[in-house]
């Protein structure tokens, strides 16, 4: 049986590690998202994926972000998880042509489909940060 003590260690772990990742603006956003519906679910995700797994030592944060960025943009439909860890991936030091090169590594084994939507995601990613241009099509699209 988990104490509550442990729960508590775990939630610090959890919320040390995301603010380290993801800033404590990114944070608030993500906790905000499903207070009102599924606060239980964002105190899952606190407590085991990023107080348990992503605090192991085993892997730095750029290596756990090449696997999270992997395994999402491999099994496809996860665009709004693979968008937040591209921009955690560039938060821990990836840059955009490491991204792209992972993502490219995905098309031979999950296919070219599944890696060409997940570098789309990218794509709105590094152009929200302005690491790359928009193209001129969508620039178009955006305007009202």
């Amino acid at each position: 049986m988990v104490t509550a003590h442990e729960n508590d260690l775990r939630r610090r772990r959890g919320l040390a590690k995301l603010h380290d990742m993801a800033g404590i603006a990114a944070l608030d956003q993500f906790r905000a998202t499903l207070i009102d519906i599924a606060p239980d679910l964002a105190d899952y995700i606190v407590d085991f994926v990023y107080g348990d797994v992503f605090s192991r030592p085993g892997l730095s944060s750029r290596d756990q972000e090449i696997v999270t960025l992997s395994v999402l943009a491999s099994s496809g439909g996860c665009e709004a998880q693979l968008a937040l860890h591209v921009q955690l991936a560039l938060n821990v030091g990836m840059d955009p042509a490491e991204i792209v090169d992972v993502l490219i590594h995905v098309a031979p084994y999950a296919g070219f489909p599944r890696a060409l939507n997940a570098v789309e995601v990218a794509r709105r990613v590094f152009v929200a940060n302005g690491l790359i241009h928009p193209r001129p099509q969508d620039a178009a699209a955006a305007r009202p």
